[in-house]
């Protein structure tokens, strides 16, 4: 009897990991592409407020919201370090983490996105995006909330 409930006890652990296994095969590295346009905003302490809407390969359309500090460089651009959390129509959510640079005098920045997971079917997702942003004047020139625009591009994997 003891003999039995042993094979039992190894058949069902090689199928839970061949069960483990086949969900990590189904991880995929997949191109991503994103087109974005939202506001965004600085507060009283300095820290960088976003809210966009925009389209996304594994997404279709969705709405991102970001939060980032800004410290000044050497260099006279300003480093960016925060994170943001992109919501498809259908409410999965795709979380990151964000590393670059702005210009503040071009308004341009190039930032680095690091997929860390969310719910749904991006619940395991990792990979790496390239955002390039262009940040619009404020219009008008005293107005506290400005536009931006964007195009990414890099991969996804889940």
């Amino acid at each position: 009897m003891k003999r039995y409930l042993f094979r039992i006890s190894i058949s069902l652990l090689t199928l839970a990991l061949i069960g483990v296994s086949a969900f990590t095969a189904l991880a995929v590295t997949r191109p991503f592409h994103l087109v974005e346009h939202g506001t965004l905003t600085v507060d009283k302490d300095g820290n960088l407020v976003t809210d966009g809407t925009g389209t996304a390969t594994h997404l279709g359309r969705f709405d991102l919201h970001r939060t980032a500090t800004l410290t000044p460089t050497r260099e006279g651009d300003l480093e960016v370090d925060g994170q943001a959390t992109l919501t498809a129509a259908n409410g999965d959510r795709l979380e990151s983490t964000i590393k670059g640079t702005l210009n503040p005098q071009t308004g341009k920045a190039v930032l680095t996105y690091e997929w860390k997971g969310g719910t749904g079917r991006f619940q395991n997702a990792t990979g790496a995006t390239v955002w390039l942003v262009q940040v619009n004047p404020p219009d008008p020139p005293n107005n506290t909330v400005q536009t931006y625009d964007v195009v990414a591009d890099g991969i996804i994997i889940y």
